[in-house]
């Protein structure tokens, strides 16, 4: 099993381009149609299916002529889980403040301290 972590850009690159073009046959979906209902210019969709570099806005409009945006979800930050802190901001339960003496109101000494053996 191939891994993406070790491929070089290039390597990447032709594979979103071969999967693509897999998608697009898989649907039985014509290039022109493609280009179309994605909005994508006809040298831009070659262009990715050829494996070259071409910009985030390409891929996006291709996604969309092939019905495939879902594919993007792992990235869309809707569906990331919230964090620990993001939880607690979003509760509707409020923590009380900590209850702190006064500065300059004097420490309670009306009676002697005790160890907690003592009686």
């Amino acid at each position: 099993m191939k891994t993406i972590e070790y491929s070089s850009n290039d390597v990447i690159l032709k594979d979103i381009g071969k999967n693509l073009e897999r998608l697009r046959v898989e649907a039985q979906i014509p290039d022109a149609d493609v280009i179309r209902n994605g909005g994508i210019k006809k040298d831009s969709w070659y262009n990715l299916k050829a494996g070259r570099n071409v910009t985030l806005i390409n891929l996006i409009k291709a996604l969309r002529g092939l019905n495939q945006l879902a594919l993007l979800d792992a990235l869309s930050s809707n569906n990331r889980t919230p964090s620990p802190m993001d939880q607690v901001r979003e509760s509707s339960r409020s923590f009380p403040k900590r209850i702190r003496r006064p500065p300059g109101r004097p420490v309670n000494n009306n009676r002697p301290f005790k160890w907690g053996d003592e009686e």
